[in-house]
């Protein structure tokens, strides 16, 4: 969860706060999850298919850790799983950013050989939900490295150091 959320629902009763994961894996992921598979088959790109399934795939199994840690008392552990659930979560907002940076690159590299936007856009959506998730992940994995190292974790090379 983010900061704020987490530590406003850590207040709250604990059935509380049980209840809004419950709701939120069985009524949000699970079904989301669940339904990309067929839709991303039925794309008929196999850049889509692969990108949506593997992000629907590890959705189910870092909300599942997230649970299995909640059920386990590892609240860190937890939050640092819900932390890379959530980031699965925003790969459709990512990919609408992503995929108007990527034909502005485009553009801006080709120049003249760039052709027509909209073939290109339509091109181009594949390779921003494949990256949607996997730059969203990265930024995740990173912030969590960053928690666990504390405050010797800053400069650009926080995530080489040693835990």
């Amino acid at each position: 969860m983010s900061e704020p959320v987490y530590r406003a629902t850590s207040n709250s009763s604990r059935s509380g706060v049980r209840s809004i994961g419950r709701v939120y894996l069985l009524g949000g992921v699970l079904p989301a999850a669940v339904t990309a598979v067929p839709v991303a088959a039925w794309s008929g790109r196999l850049l889509t298919q692969i990108g949506l399934i593997t992000a629907a795939v590890l959705w189910l199994i870092t909300g599942w850790l997230a649970y299995r840690s909640a059920r386990r008392h590892d609240f860190t552990g937890h939050r640092d799983w819900m932390m890379r659930n959530y980031a699965l979560t925003f790969l459709a907002v990512t990919a609408r950013l992503l995929v108007p940076l990527i034909l502005l690159l485009r553009a801006a590299f080709a120049g003249d050989h760039a052709g027509p936007l909209a073939e290109n856009s339509t091109a181009m959506i594949p390779v921003g939900q494949t990256a949607g998730w996997i730059v969203n992940l990265a930024i995740a994995e990173a912030l969590i490295r960053r928690q666990l190292l504390g405050p010797e974790a800053e400069g650009p090379g926080f995530l080489a150091k040693s835990r």
